[in-house]
């Protein structure tokens, strides 16, 4: 009896190279499962000392011998470790990043990442019904005071790529009082202070919140010229006589007419001559430009009320309906950018 056999038709050069771009992006979440997974195991600070096989990584953290191999595998062939023979070590982009001793620790940030896992994989709900589901209510939810803590810690690891860039671009010279609008960890106010010695700040944000920030506040050492004050900024008037106000990643969590709302609050707490300063992952006017602009955008779909990466022309046109001047936008990274305007 014959047997005919069927071969599947080769794929088209062009149609392989479409199919192989939606594999990618379909599959982009292995990345960074693989770098959550390794983080929280502490892969990375069990190589920290000295170069070790998967066995002995295995044995130290009280993993499975053959999935902890399998993982550093795949850790190395992202660059994240190297491989020389059966020995693992930390690569230079580890050292660097991934290790407690690293000069840009991102643990924490890491660790905010894989919490907002939960609100991502629930985007198909979002979009149909147009806002998140009460955290209380997806899958095996995070606690939620450790939830805070790594993000407002997360906060701190990530403003410190971008505080001193700004601090610098800024002319802190005759700045006395210094107003963070939902400043988190305080991060910016630490960098502005070391750059002007008569400089005091206040950091304005929830009471959870600045529990966190006075540890950060005393750890370095700026308890005589930076304060907290409890409060929130989308109900609370915010206190007034301020050379400088900053309002750094806090838009984008809010609908448009509340980020109009924020920004005449933030214009109205200075005095005439001071500045205004708006931190943003800010879009371009086509919306998908920078990409992770744009992905950060559908990151604000998933985990808030309403929130959005924004235009520049967005945020400028807030900052003139504030009665602001000499309006300025400057980009700090390749996704975010900072805006100055002054009050008159």
């Amino acid at each position: 009896m014959g047997v005919t056999l069927c071969r599947r038709r080769a794929m088209p050069q062009n149609h392989k190279s479409h199919a192989e771009y939606i594999n990618e992006l379909m599959r982009g979440y292995w990345k960074a499962a693989i770098l959550f997974c390794a983080n929280d195991l502490g892969i990375f600070e069990a190589l920290a000392d000295e170069p070790k096989t998967a066995d002995q990584v295995a044995q130290r953290l009280g993993t499975d011998p053959r999935a902890t191999a399998m993982l550093m595998n795949a850790l190395a062939a992202l660059k994240l470790l190297e491989k020389n023979g059966d020995l693992f070590s930390n690569s230079e982009t580890a050292n660097q990043c991934l290790v407690p001793s690293a000069p840009y620790h991102m643990d924490n940030l890491i660790r905010h990442s894989r919490n907002c896992w939960w609100s991502w994989g629930d985007l198909s709900y979002v979009v149909r019904h147009g806002k998140p589901r009460h955290p209380a209510t997806l899958p095996t939810p995070p606690d939620e005071a450790q939830r805070t803590r790594a993000f407002i810690l997360g906060m701190h690891d990530t403003a410190s790529f971008t505080a001193d860039l700004m601090m610098d671009r800024l002319d802190l010279s005759r700045v006395r009082r210094m107003l963070d609008v939902g400043g988190g960890p305080g991060t910016y106010c630490y960098a502005a202070a070391k750059r002007n010695k008569e400089l005091h700040a206040t950091i304005f944000d929830l009471p959870t919140t600045l529990e966190i920030t006075k540890e950060l506040i005393k750890k370095y050492g700026f308890e005589d010229r930076i304060t907290t004050l409890a409060g929130d900024f989308t109900v609370d008037e915010l206190p007034k006589g301020y050379d400088l106000v900053l309002m750094s990643q806090i838009l984008h969590s809010y609908p448009p007419d509340q980020c109009e709302k924020l920004v005449k609050s933030g214009a109205d707490s200075l005095v005439s001559g001071g500045t205004l300063v708006i931190h943003e992952f800010a879009l371009e006017e086509n919306r998908i430009e920078p990409l992770e602009a744009a992905l950060f955008s559908v990151n604000m779909l998933v985990n808030t009320d309403g929130g959005a990466a924004y235009t520049k022309s967005e945020i400028l046109g807030w900052m003139q309906s504030a009665g602001l001047q000499n309006l300025t936008v400057e980009q700090i990274t390749p996704r975010s950018a900072m805006f100055t305007g002054q009050k008159p």
